[in-house]
């Protein structure tokens, strides 16, 4: 009887030790979740700004103001859905059901050389063409775009007067570059209650590029 007994105790103790336990698990597992989920889509987003900016980087695609490279970063994306259904996962306008959720920025910088009459370098001041934007509009562009044109500017005028100057190259390089960036609203794939309390329900989630334009270049 008293055999029985202990084994009743320990049985109880067990279940209220699960009880205990089974939450905090399940707050842990959930959490494991969304993180994975944010992360998934923070892949995406890097993934995307990096194709747009590719794209951009080949040269002669500013004409509409980014547009052609907007549509570049949203395909790169991925779609959810198939047929009819398909959406893309980064939306600069909404699609059905679903509310655009993602802003694209291009900025075109152009860093020109011209040589003078005695044969010296002379170095343009950069000219600056945009941010153009896409999409929910919510956010602006994080990038010094002044400040970094200044840096490629003189980075560009040492390579230029190394090899024009020398006699190694007879037409100086320019120095044009592209920078894309992309926010995209993350939303939590479940949103229950204990997380949107400690934690926003939309986390944006952000990537940028530069990248040097090869002039005169386009690849389909």
């Amino acid at each position: 009887m008293k055999k029985r007994c202990q084994l009743g105790q320990t049985e109880g103790q067990s279940l209220v030790e699960l009880a205990l336990a089974l939450p905090l698990l399940l707050i842990m597992f959930v959490g494991l979740i969304e993180v994975g989920y944010a992360l998934r889509n923070y892949l995406i987003v890097v993934n995307a700004n990096r194709e747009g900016t590719r794209f951009a980087a080949r040269g002669r695609w500013f004409e509409d103001h980014g547009q052609e490279i907007f549509n570049r970063v949203v395909a790169a994306g991925g779609y959810n859905g198939t047929g009819a259904d398909e959406v893309p996962i980064l939306r600069i306008q909404g699609a059905g059901d679903k509310q655009a959720n993602t802003t694209i920025a291009v900025t075109l910088v152009q860093v020109p050389d011209q040589v003078d009459n005695t044969g010296g370098m002379l170095i343009e001041n950069p000219i600056i063409y945009g941010p153009w934007y896409t999409g929910t509009m919510s956010y602006e562009s994080e990038i010094d775009a002044v400040a970094l044109a200044e840096a490629w500017r003189q980075s560009n005028y040492e390579y230029n007067e190394q090899y024009f100057v020398s006699g190694q190259i007879d037409i100086p390089s320019e120095n044009n570059f592209v920078i894309v960036e992309v926010w995209y609203e993350h939303k939590q794939l479940l949103g229950l209650p204990i997380f949107t309390e400690i934690m926003p329900d939309v986390i944006p989630l952000y990537a940028h590029t530069t990248m040097r334009v090869t002039i005169n270049s386009r690849v389909e």
